[in-house]
């Protein structure tokens, strides 16, 4: 290997690169580039010239232990730095790419510590001519220009070709009209637009537009949803979609079998900008020859041909060779796109009935259970995509790795670093940026939420879920002006999502702003999803002390869950009342719950996770210990059950055990977790029990202090006011009178209202009068 230049300033064309600070300019003015394209582009700029070879980029950059897969993450630097310079892989200037060997940096560098002067850096240098030389071959090429001028007439057309701007560049979006099924046969109604548009939604290069966007959108326009799209339909939302091209494809009789046409125009004059046909002799051949279709089509609208080469999935391979099965899926999709989630799981059964290797019906499935919060269903759906996840195009291999590690194994830690890979592979992707915020939340880390959170609502700001996701980020973050903020911009949108309203409700929990709680309850009655408004009533409710009141929100949001068949839902919201029961010293009331959960659904290993948690609290130690022994066995890689919930039940069981310290070194497993949406203040709120118990006050008030620091995690906690409580006792134990007194009035404030029955405010009354001097 040549010896390495200890150079930290490299100048090309009008770009300067310090290797110091990690910095790119171009004209003197920064370009924004991430780490690991930056560090690759040090590498090449080292060895200008030479061919750096892939064996060499992988020793240097990526470590073999590395989980991201080597190929993908190379293929995404690259994109990312020619992006970064303007480059063209068909075309380069700086960068080329040098087949089955490595990359080799084109342009000649030079540095501005020295003194030396750069060559004028070639918009593209002559097929086969390396730019690093170029300055010396131009007399040779213009004599050869003056010798074949035929031969460059003839030649002047491809090169024009070569040299043009593409019609799309990777920021901008598509709308997808219907379909068109001009054969008279049945079979092709609806039935290969989810295949064009997986096609298409496989290119990293432009975004199309959600068929749930475009519904909403053709509908605020007073047209009619339940129709096929048309072209007219679509271009007249495409402006208010921000998307530049409408694509829509057709398949004809033809005297050798099918003719399919696929094509995209310009969205505001409808003139055609690329066209592309194949033939298909039969049934069978037309999803080859469509995908075939669509590939040439992405390459001719401006996506790189190394881009399409390497996201080109057979679609046969990515969805079904069953043109019965794609049909039943084409009708579940269309459903799914106006709304109906639940309604559609018919259709995708019907899928997988007629192809049973159909990974993205299962998918569909297990993604339509866990938003039901039908867990368990969901989990196997869930497992048998996963089972099948080569059948599909990478992007959709992509969403089955990561609902399976979160949602069958809990693996946490995968599922974050699959949502990056997908994040870096589909920057302009809405469903990695905005899940990948809410990984982040339920980690604990909401800081770390609001970048992609933001990304998302960039990505698509038509759509409810990113505003939902940056709302719950900033609120859990403790900015809740900017949560409100947030709300605000999508009502003025007229986004609208059930759960902006319940963070909307939590914030004004925390506020003590009782007229917006009342215009959320208002707005929620009636609503499908009123069991969610209900079951965050129920919870302020109880963390006001108003036990009563609670315990009637909570049963009014169970019976809702019945009557839509959601039974693990209802028995989640009857935990969720039997765990805030506990808090509050109603004990049996407590058991009763958990043990009513259990019987709503007993194979559910989230309610069984939790009903261990609240019968441990209440000191029913051996069945809260099977119970977790249970679920440890079937969940033993989730993040959440290993390093959240179970820790938590031992810690209790210890406490009930009278062994503080032993709880203390259960919770330091959930420390770093201590903020995860999951356990809601929890884990902190114990630790700082521990503490108390342990008679180290001075340890307990920081917990308790902590709790109330980060109180966006949960506004409408039990633990926020109860640790008030926590401080107050920890105070009294260091002999701190004044300080005690004072937290004690800060949660009977708190629970000015609470009911006089419960043993919680019975309990600390008795203290702070004792405090106080009193008998």
């Amino acid at each position: 290997m040549p010896p390495v230049t200890n150079r930290t300033r490299y100048k090309f064309g009008t770009f300067e690169a310090n290797s110091a600070s990690g910095e790119l300019l171009r004209q003197g003015v920064r370009v924004k580039l991430q780490e690991q394209p930056f560090r690759f582009l040090v590498l090449l700029l080292e060895r200008a010239g030479e061919v750096v070879s892939r064996e060499e980029l992988r020793s240097r950059l990526w470590p073999e232990d590395t989980f991201v897969e080597f190929d993908n993450s190379l293929n995404v630097a690259v994109g990312k730095l020619r992006d970064a310079l303007r480059d063209d892989a068909e075309t380069p200037r700086f960068i080329e790419t040098v087949p089955r060997r490595g990359y080799r940096f084109l342009a000649e560098v030079a540095s501005p510590d020295s003194g030396e002067v750069p060559a004028i850096a070639m918009d593209a240098p002559p097929e086969g001519v390396s730019s690093v030389n170029v300055r010396h071959r131009l007399p040779w090429i213009l004599l050869a220009i003056l010798c074949a001028g035929l031969v460059a007439v003839v030649a002047l057309p491809v090169v024009t070709r070569r040299f043009a701007s593409p019609i799309l560049n990777n920021s901008d979006r598509v709308v997808l009209a219907d379909f068109q099924n001009g054969t008279g046969d049945p079979v092709f109604d609806g039935t290969l637009l989810p295949a064009f548009r997986l096609k298409l939604e496989e290119s990293p290069y432009f975004t199309v537009v959600s068929q749930a966007s475009l519904l909403k959108t053709i509908k605020s326009q007073g047209k009619a949803t339940d129709a096929p799209i048309s072209i007219d339909s679509a271009r007249s939302a495409c402006r208010s979609l921000s998307a530049k091209a409408v694509v829509r494809g057709a398949i004809f009789r033809a005297a050798n079998g099918y003719r399919i046409t696929v094509e995209a125009r310009r969205c505001s004059d409808g003139k055609t900008l690329v066209s592309e046909e194949a033939q298909a002799p039969l049934p069978a051949d037309v999803l080859q020859n469509l995908g075939q279709a669509t590939a040439s089509l992405r390459r001719r609208l401006g996506e790189p041909t190394e881009s399409v080469t390497h996201f080109d999935t057979p679609l046969a391979q990515a969805t079904t060779t069953s043109l019965a099965a794609l049909k039943a899926f084409s009708l579940g999709e269309e459903k799914r796109a106006q709304g109906q989630d639940y309604e559609t799981a018919s259709y995708y059964k019907m899928a997988v009935d007629l192809d049973p290797q159909f990974a993205l019906a299962y998918g569909r499935l297990g993604a339509i259970y866990v938003n039901a919060q039908e867990f368990e269903l969901g989990k196997q759906y869930y497992q048998k995509a996963f089972d099948l996840r080569e059948h599909t195009t990478e992007r959709e291999r992509l969403y089955l790795m990561t609902h399976y590690y979160s949602g069958v194994t809990g693996e946490l830690d995968k599922t974050l670093q699959a949502y990056e890979i997908w994040r870096q592979l589909y920057p302009n992707d809405l469903v990695a940026a905005n899940n990948l915020a809410d990984i982040f939340i339920v980690l604990g880390e909401p800081d770390k939420a609001i970048e992609p959170a933001r990304d998302a609502v960039r990505i698509s700001p038509k759509n409810a879920f990113p505003y939902v996701g940056l709302m719950g980020a900033y609120m859990r973050s403790g900015h809740f002006a900017e949560a409100k903020e947030t709300y605000q911009q999508a009502v003025a949108l007229k986004v609208d999502g059930f759960l902006l309203h319940v963070l909307r409700f939590d914030i004004a929990f925390a506020e003590n702003d009782e007229p917006e709680m009342q215009r959320q309850r208002d707005w929620a009655r009636g609503n499908p999803r009123e069991g969610e408004m209900l079951d965050a009533e129920g919870t302020a409710a109880f963390a006001r002390g108003r036990a009563g009141e609670a315990r009637s929100l909570f049963h009014q949001a169970a019976a809702v869950a019945v009557k839509n068949n959601l039974t693990e839902y209802a028995a989640l919201v009857t935990l969720d009342e039997a765990q805030d029961e506990v808090e509050l010293g109603l004990v049996r009331e407590s058991k009763e719950d958990a043990h009513a959960a259990l019987r709503l659904a007993p194979n559910s290993n989230d309610v069984q996770t939790w009903a261990a948690v609240v019968l441990a609290r209440t000191g029913e130690v051996r069945e809260a210990e099977e119970l977790a022994s249970r679920v440890s066995k079937a969940e033993p890689l989730d993040t959440l059950t290993s390093r959240m919930e179970l820790p938590a039940e031992r810690a209790l069981i210890d406490l009930d055990r009278k062994d503080p310290e032993g709880a203390l070194r259960e919770l330091e497993i959930t420390k770093p977790y201590d903020l995860s949406r999951a356990t809601a203040l929890m884990n902190i709120y114990l630790r700082g029990v521990a503490y108390l118990d342990a008679r180290r006050p001075q340890e307990a008030a920081s917990e308790f202090q902590k709790v109330l620091d980060h109180g966006g995690v949960a506004p409408n906690s039990p633990y926020v006011a109860m640790s008030q409580l926590g401080l107050a006792r920890a105070y009294a134990q260091t002999g701190d009178k004044a300080s005690a007194r004072h937290h004690y009035e800060e949660f009977f404030s708190l629970w000015k209202n609470a009911d006089s029955a419960v043993p919680v405010m019975h309990s600390a009354r008795t203290e702070y009068a004792r405090l106080s001097g009193g008998p």
